[in-house]
């Protein structure tokens, strides 16, 4: 017996939330990459900017997990902007939590 093709539909949606996490997540990994490099090549004598704007980015990452996160626990959401979010700003508290603890 042949099986019939048949649509599912559903009330799945992309949140504003969650796009708005995978965003902060870019944006703070950019901010850091650049205040690194433009750090290192002042021979690690970097401007206050430069620390100011990795606290910025940590502040951002910190929002954008908290908002992947509440994103996740919903019903009906799909799943890749959350979990993008998640990863993207995860990496950069990663990444911050290291050049606290080694100093850099």
């Amino acid at each position: 017996m042949k099986k019939k093709r048949s649509y599912i539909f559903t009330n799945r949606k992309h949140t504003d939330q969650a796009i708005m996490s995978a965003i902060l997540g870019m944006i703070s990994i950019v901010a850091t990459v650049m205040a690194i490099i433009f750090s290192y090549r002042q021979s690690l004598e970097g401007k206050v900017g430069y620390g100011a704007t990795c606290l910025l980015a940590t502040l951002f990452a910190v929002i954008g997990l908290i908002l992947s996160v509440t994103q996740l626990v919903k019903k009906d959401v799909y799943r890749l902007f959350p979990v993008t979010g998640m990863m993207l700003n995860g990496a950069v508290l990663l990444a911050m939590g290291f050049l606290v603890y080694f100093g850099m």
